[in-house]
């Protein structure tokens, strides 16, 4: 006899066109039901599509019993501009004390949509949270200097980047075996 295994059908709900489309069909039973839609906030939406996605919860998640998750990794406009967080989108920059054009490297889907949206989907698979524990990069105490400004010679410490200076980092394991 084998383990039943457990399945999840889950929207990644980007709130365009064709995701909106995908969960108001499975709404209306006209596609398969879904177990939940979850929508990566990168914090950098227009108003309009917040907006959007509350009307879409109100008026055709919930009365179809779809919940949704909004998970977040971060605000990419924030990011971006604070010199103490990693950059992960390609935007053009100019070097100045060369001139040199440049574009920074590119990891924005990874950070700011897939790894919140795999770190829900384990969770709602059953995959346990480890207990808080220090921040390996900053110690815990929630500062550190930057390795690409201690690069330049900068050595004033700023906020972690990796434990978004709180000095902890929980960890998503994997979901048991079979989910």
């Amino acid at each position: 006899m084998t383990t039943p295994v457990a399945a999840l059908r889950l929207l990644s709900l980007g709130a365009g066109v064709q995701s909106t489309v995908l969960l108001m069909l499975a709404a209306e039973g006209r596609l398969p039901g879904l177990d939940g839609a979850i929508f990566a906030d990168t914090g950098g939406e227009p108003d309009a599509v917040y907006e959007h996605l509350d009307k879409l919860e109100a008026e055709v998640a919930k009365p179809a019993g779809i919940p949704i998750y909004r998970v977040s990794n971060g605000s990419i406009e924030k990011d971006v501009l604070d010199p103490d967080q990693q950059r992960s989108l390609p935007a053009h920059t100019r070097d100045p004390e060369t001139g040199e054009d440049g574009m920074l490297n590119r990891r924005c889907t990874q950070t700011y949509k897939l790894t919140p949206i795999l770190r829900q989907t384990r969770l709602l698979l059953g995959a346990a949270t480890s207990d808080p524990s220090p921040c390996r990069y900053c110690e815990g105490s929630g500062e550190r200097v930057a390795p690409w400004r201690a690069k330049r010679g900068d050595l004033t410490p700023g906020p972690c980047s990796v434990c978004n200076a709180t000095g902890f980092l929980a960890r998503v394991g994997q979901p048991p075996g079979g989910a």
